[in-house]
């Protein structure tokens, strides 16, 4: 399942702070203009790390911005198709801290993950879910919520929500960086993870057999080691059936699955399972190099953002 943000991949790359879209050829659209009134300040001023394009064309864009074409707001817009303001989005101050990840449920209610310890003035601990048109649902108890970063947020299909970041602890209870909520923000139980992982997860995948994947900056899963990417079952144990080695030589920021199952990695590390791989990588299903994947030198710099177009061909920021 792609994040949102793999959806506007293309916007996410010049959404600073002059924010706009590249049209066909990489040309930009002229028809996206933040700017609509003209006055100082273009589109979001600051940076841009989380998108969603909702289902009515509308976008949600969130980061650690506290302006968007000079008008204040808390890290967190909607915004129309053509990039002006969705004045209509109710979400008064917003968030008091930087904004990660922005997920649309299936039935329009939005959650959205992060650094933040309040929304709108209400207390959450990284973690809150809004009502469509932008008020916190106060239904979602979460208790004290994580004790650090959200950075990604899946919707599984039985509703249930997939949360991964920098986080210890959820609620008071112990959750190496991942944990399994229930509809109303409860804990899930069912989802077992032992001590998780040693370090950040920074992105996760679920796939359509309800197997998760996970990968950041970590090198073990729940005491097993797992350098940068593991796959786990449905219930949160690790699945076997996908080893990696040595990993990578250091953090991945983030992941594609293709229609193939072969996965897209990209992000600091050098090293594949012992083979130059330079910040960029792709895996067969079972967790081994894909050696017909050949990028060369590869990228000099980290690879943060990836997306695949239906031509095949790969997009990298």
């Amino acid at each position: 399942m792609a994040r949102p943000l793999s959806c506007w991949l293309v916007s996410l790359t010049i959404w600073f702070p002059a924010l706009g879209a590249l049209g066909q050829a990489g040309s930009v659209d002229v028809t996206f203009n933040p700017n609509e009134n003209h006055i100082y300040g273009y589109g979001a001023e600051g940076s841009v790390y989380a998108l969603a394009r909702r289902s009515d064309g509308t976008v949600l864009v969130g980061g650690t911005f506290t302006r968007y074409n000079d008008r204040v707001c808390g890290r967190l817009v909607r915004i129309h198709p053509d990039g002006r303001l969705d004045s209509t989005f109710n979400i008064g101050t917003a968030a008091n801290n930087n904004v990660w990840a922005v997920t649309e449920l299936v039935d329009g209610r939005l959650v959205v993950g992060g650094a933040f310890t309040s929304f709108n003035g209400t207390a959450c601990n990284r973690i809150v879910r809004l009502l469509a048109d932008g008020t916190v649902d106060t239904t979602f108890q979460t208790g004290t919520g994580a004790s650090d970063g959200v950075h990604e947020v899946i919707e599984q299909p039985d509703g249930k929500l997939l949360l991964v970041g920098s986080f210890t602890t959820f609620n008071g209870v112990p959750k190496g960086k991942l944990v399994r909520l229930l509809a109303d923000g409860a804990i899930d139980t069912t989802f077992v993870i032992g001590t998780g992982c040693n370090a950040n997860i920074q992105d996760a995948w679920l796939m359509a057999d309800g197997r998760i994947l996970i990968a950041g900056d970590f090198y073990t899963y729940n005491g097993t080691n797992r350098p940068g990417i593991a796959r786990l079952l449905p219930d949160g144990g690790l699945d076997p059936s996908f080893t990696v080695g040595t990993g990578t030589s250091n953090g991945v920021c983030r992941m594609f699955v293709q229609s193939d199952g072969r996965i897209l990695i990209g992000g600091a590390f050098t090293y594949y399972a012992g083979v130059a791989r330079n910040r960029i990588a792709r895996l067969n299903d079972d967790g081994s190099l894909d050696p017909t994947f050949a990028p060369g030198t590869g990228a000099n710099w980290d690879v943060n953002v990836m997306e695949v177009r239906p031509d095949g061909r790969i997009l990298v920021g």
